[in-house]
């Protein structure tokens, strides 16, 4: 998206979305069908166009495979959620509202169905979100035996799950399951044409996008928060081993990341600030007088974390 945005900076100071701090992340080597790396040089059109939107590099290899677009054609990109449309993630739509305005195709997804009061402009998404839930026993059993006909291509993925890390046996376990939900996933994809999967937040979501954009040979991002760095990272490092590129909400967590996974090129991480545009902020106006009674912004949810 040389000319598409997923938010862009100028864009996002006077509507007041998330602000870009503009990096320049490497893309991770492509997998050949045994499930190790290879280098090819080709250009996934749509992956370009998406790191040009977070401001990120376009000159550099892309995984999956090689091609332009033709005259017309429209780059497809599936986004997905732990849970969608959701009251207190407001920027996902928000998000994907910007893609399109920029001529792409998004495919929103979500793992789980939401149960909460929506607004509005959230329940025109409900009838067009592609949901996991509730699950369908036939594509279930497809899941399973591409699982077993592709365990070459997933190797890596069944090792770093079964022996690598720290995580215990419980999580190994929903690890396998949320494996298996990744090549439904994938299932649920197939034929629709899609150049790239985003997923949003690290929880187990994003473990399903990692297996069915390897299973689909695609390119797959993902987007972090606090949350996902302090409290649910487990496998976090495969995840973002094998990202394109990640985005995260602060300078705090970026350096959060660099310094607990060495390994992972500070390139490939980029920031995108959710809050107020800076230049909403004026230093040079002089200091409002504090009113008798303290008053307190709090911005974000009220959260221990936080």
């Amino acid at each position: 998206m040389a000319s598409a945005a997923w938010c862009l900076p100028v864009e996002c100071q006077s509507r007041g979305h998330e602000l870009p701090v503009c990096e320049r992340p490497a893309v991770h080597d492509c997998w050949n069908a045994g499930g190790t790396k290879s280098c090819t040089g080709g250009s996934n059109p749509c992956l370009l166009q998406l790191k040009s939107a977070y401001g990120l590099s376009d000159q550099m290899p892309v995984p999956g495979f090689s091609r332009s677009f033709r005259a017309g054609e429209v780059p497809t990109i599936a986004y997905l959620a732990n849970q969608f449309p959701s009251q207190v993630e407001p920027y996902v739509p928000a998000e994907i509202q910007e893609l399109r305005s920029r001529g792409f195709r998004v495919i929103p997804s979500s793992a789980r169905f939401s149960t909460t009061p929506f607004d509005a402009g959230q329940k025109s998404f409900i009838s067009e979100t592609m949901y996991l839930q509730p699950l369908r026993p036939w594509l279930l059993v497809r899941a399973a035996c591409l699982c077993l006909q592709k365990s070459r291509l997933m190797k890596d993925l069944f090792t770093r799950i079964l022996i690598g890390g720290k995580e215990g046996p419980g999580r190994r376990v929903r690890a396998l399951l949320h494996t298996w939900l990744g090549a439904y996933y994938a299932l649920l994809l197939k034929g629709r044409g899609v150049e790239h999967i985003h997923v949003h937040h690290g929880y187990f979501a994003s473990w399903i996008a990692l297996v069915a954009a390897r299973l689909l040979r695609v390119s797959f991002s993902i987007t972090l928060h606090g949350s996902d760095l302090l409290l649910h990272r487990a496998y976090l490092d495969t995840k973002l081993d094998n990202c394109s590129f990640c985005v995260t909400v602060s300078e705090f967590n970026r350096q959060h990341i660099l310094e607990h996974f060495p390994s992972i090129r500070p390139e490939k991480i980029t920031v995108q600030h959710l809050g107020i545009a800076s230049v909403a902020l004026d230093s040079n106006k002089s200091a409002t007088r504090f009113p008798a009674s303290f008053v307190m912004l709090a911005v974000g949810r009220l959260h221990p974390v936080k």
